[in-house]
């Protein structure tokens, strides 16, 4: 069976985060459940980060311009902080009304409607979530590896509120609604912050993790005995692309083509090894800085 494309497959992970999102929402306005609502509000982060990752997609298809030479990554930055910033204060709202439910109490009206809603929700979770784990496994898409990520986790969050719900409807009392409530916005609380400091990180140039630059390091001074050094190794990350520039200093090559043919094969061998890499490399002489 073959994989989808990666657009079709976030605009599947839109659409179905969009119509489980205003399930939800109106789940939890008839049953007065903040539990159902909490899980409303981590379907709409799905559908922010999708919205994201679909941007993010399309972008990395445009190529650079004379204005952007760089290319246009650093949108997803700036909207990954918008809506780190916009979920986290939704979070924070749920989190005050759930404490406001401990101190005064609160009325529900469970009906199976509520019930419905999740079990529905939990099956198309796990479904698009196996998609998409599926097609990234095949595909080695981070972007897809994240968007299975976030429905793989919102099936355990909404077994959470399903459980919850069940018990209740069982005759357990309102605060099992207002147990797992706290808990799901806590858990949006640190995943909109991290998001908010990963783009913010981003925006910011950070360099890329230890990971990769040990493996940029391994690639250098493994690719040929007349590379003997490298200095001002710098990276960051802009969108879906890598930016990787440095200087190697190479010994006992006086032709210019040899020289020009060890660095371009250098780059060839980078790019094989980090998917989506920009890389710009400098050939200096031994001893040259």
């Amino acid at each position: 069976m073959p994989i989808p494309r990666p657009r079709n497959l976030i605009l599947q992970s839109l659409l179905a985060a969009f119509i489980l999102a205003v399930l939800k929402i109106l789940a939890g306005w008839l049953s007065n459940s903040l539990g159902v609502l909490a899980s409303a509000l981590d379907s709409v982060m799905d559908l922010f980060s999708s919205s994201v990752n679909y941007f993010s997609v399309r972008m990395a298809e445009k190529p650079a311009d004379k204005e952007h030479p760089y290319g246009h990554g650093k949108v997803e930055s700036l909207a990954g902080a918008a809506q780190g910033v916009i979920i986290s204060v939704s979070g924070m709202i749920l989190l005050a009304e759930s404490i406001r439910r401990v101190i005064w109490g609160s009325n529900l009206s469970l009906g199976w409607s509520s019930l419905g809603v999740m079990v529905l929700s939990t099956a198309v979770s796990g479904v698009q979530g196996f998609r998409l784990s599926r097609a990234a496994f095949e595909t080695q898409s981070q972007i897809l590896r994240a968007e299975g990520l976030h429905f793989s986790m919102d099936v355990l969050a909404n077994l959470g509120v399903l459980l919850a719900l069940m018990v209740m409807r069982w005759g357990a009392p309102p605060v099992w609604d207002i147990l797992i409530s706290i808990l799901v916005s806590g858990y949006i609380l640190k995943e909109s912050l991290t998001l908010l400091g990963n783009s913010v990180q981003e925006l910011m140039d950070r360099s890329l993790s230890e990971d990769i630059h040990s493996e940029i390091e391994r690639v250098i001074r493994s690719h040929h005995p007349s590379v003997v050094g490298f200095h001002e190794l710098r990276t960051r990350r802009s969108g879906l692309k890598y930016f990787i520039d440095f200087h190697i200093e190479i010994s006992g090559v006086d032709n210019f083509e040899e020289a020009h043919e060890i660095t371009e094969s250098l780059i060839d061998k980078l790019k094989s090894r980090i998917p989506n890499a920009d890389v710009t490399v400098h050939y200096d002489p031994k001893g040259a800085r």
